[in-house]
């Protein structure tokens, strides 16, 4: 967008009357959104040719890319052109750390092209490239996910968002978009006044991340107060959610939940449907695999490295990315690749493992959800720097200070089967990310060396 737009309120206000159709950009979103539309009517064989294409010309721009062709030689991939998506499994699996290490064997050799940096939630940050209008295909497809709970969504359709962005106050309304509400900022005073802001604007998607949304919840029912206006849709993404959770916020805002997982680096994206709470891979999007240590296929059921391959990045094309994250698969659905259906859980990613005395890997994750239940904490992170021992920082909601920690330290030793060392520790803040996102652990380990089982 035109970045004379972007800083002017009232320009934003005029452009947000003009109709999507005349918005920059707005024919990869139509383009998108009528190709899942035709794949949903045309079935499964469709989806893998256009696949199979798709990958042919993102091969044809890699092999232009000094990084890929110093990559495959070494590991000695030649082929230009696939003539099956069963070849697809030669192409050697891509790590974050190779092109980091060759950041500028990377770079596009395209003279338009838009940079986007990640590692929020990882401490650790990538950067890469992607074409300017990739964003409006991102959201057709976003916007696919959330119209199977409310079908009136189009790029005029404004949310209520209480994310990771850097606004100035504590709140802010902006034409395009819609309401902002500062997930840094949230206290029992904001809380108020979000509400009276809610209420105020009725806008019909409430677009959260979930750890800040369950904490603004907290603030609500402790205050004892509730919206009046009843949003269609709560779209919740960039964070774990548990079973639980979606349905404490359904019930508390009386609204369906659309939940998705995806990363910044578009290389995977699952979103669950209102009959289907797994998450179901958009296959159109992007080829998904589970992948085992050795690169070899992982039986559905078990859990293993999500690689993930964007189909539309044609700038700085990502092939068999291994994502860092680890999940499982319910069903298969396409044997040549091993691609599976649906995503039955997230396991957590490669870093957020704890190591316990057995020097097994249990998921953080699965343990701090488990925090919720207690209305007196806010929010909770591990630090790990010794095998069998962590540190568990708790910071409490207002007016808790005489909180009982025994009860968490009882089922968080059951949780761990005791086989981690807890101590717990009250802090008056932990910090969210740069994104506003919520770090569940701080590992201190070299995890590379530790199995990765459950303690039993």
């Amino acid at each position: 967008m035109n970045s004379l737009i972007t800083n002017n309120k009232f320009l934003r206000y005029i452009n947000s009357k003009i109709p999507p159709i005349y918005r920059r950009h707005y024919s990869y979103y139509e383009k998108t959104l009528d190709l899942i539309s035709k794949a949903e009517q045309s079935g499964d064989e469709f989806i893998k040719e256009f696949q199979l294409n798709k990958i042919n010309d993102l091969l044809n721009i890699a092999w232009q890319i000094p990084g890929y062709q110093k990559y495959w030689k070494n590991e000695d991939f030649n082929k230009k052109r696939l003539e099956s998506l069963a070849e697809f499994t030669e192409l050697p699996v891509l790590k974050k750390s190779y092109i980091k290490a060759h950041r500028e064997d990377f770079k596009p050799n395209q003279p338009t092209y838009k940079t986007t940096r990640t590692g929020g939630s990882t401490g650790s940050p990538f950067q890469s490239y992607e074409p300017i209008y990739l964003p409006r295909i991102e959201l057709a497809f976003i916007h696919s996910i959330w119209k199977r709970f409310y079908d009136n969504i189009d790029l005029n359709t404004k949310a209520t968002i209480l994310r990771g962005a850097k606004i100035k106050g504590k709140s802010n309304f902006d034409p395009m978009k819609g309401l902002f509400l500062s997930s840094y900022q949230l206290t029992s005073d904001s809380a108020r006044d979000f509400i009276e802001l809610i209420d105020k604007h009725k806008t019909p998607i409430l677009h959260a991340y979930p750890s800040s949304l369950i904490q603004f919840v907290k603030y609500l029912k402790k205050l004892d107060k509730y919206p009046k206006h009843q949003f269609s849709l709560i779209a919740l993404g960039s964070e774990p959610i548990t079973k639980d959770q979606k349905k404490y916020l359904s019930d508390f805002f009386q609204a369906p939940i659309a939940h998705w997982y995806g990363q910044g680096e578009k290389v995977v994206l699952a979103g669950n449907r209102p009959d289907d709470q797994s998450l179901i891979i958009e296959k159109l999007y992007s080829i998904t695999e589970l992948l085992n240590t050795e690169d070899k296929a992982i039986e559905t059921g078990k859990e293993g490295r999500i690689i993930g391959t964007s189909l539309w990045n044609t700038t700085m094309p990502l092939l068999r990315y291994d994502t860092g994250d680890r999940g499982v698969s319910g069903k298969i659905w396409e044997s040549n690749i091993n691609q599976p259906e649906n995503l039955v859980a997230i396991k957590g990613r490669s870093h957020e493992f704890l190591v316990t005395k057995n020097q097994s890997l249990v998921p953080v994750t699965a343990l701090t959800l488990s925090y919720r239940r207690f209305d007196e904490i806010k929010r909770v992170q591990f630090v790990q720097s010794m095998v069998g021992t962590a540190s568990i920082l708790v910071e409490l909601m207002p007016d808790s200070e005489n909180f009982d920690l025994t009860p968490l330290k009882e089922l968080l030793d059951d949780l761990l089967h005791n086989q981690v060392d807890v101590d717990i520790e009250v802090v008056p803040k932990i910090k969210p990310t740069e994104s506003g996102k919520h770090v569940y652990l701080i590992q201190n380990l070299n995890l590379s060396s530790f199995k990765s089982e459950t303690p039993a």
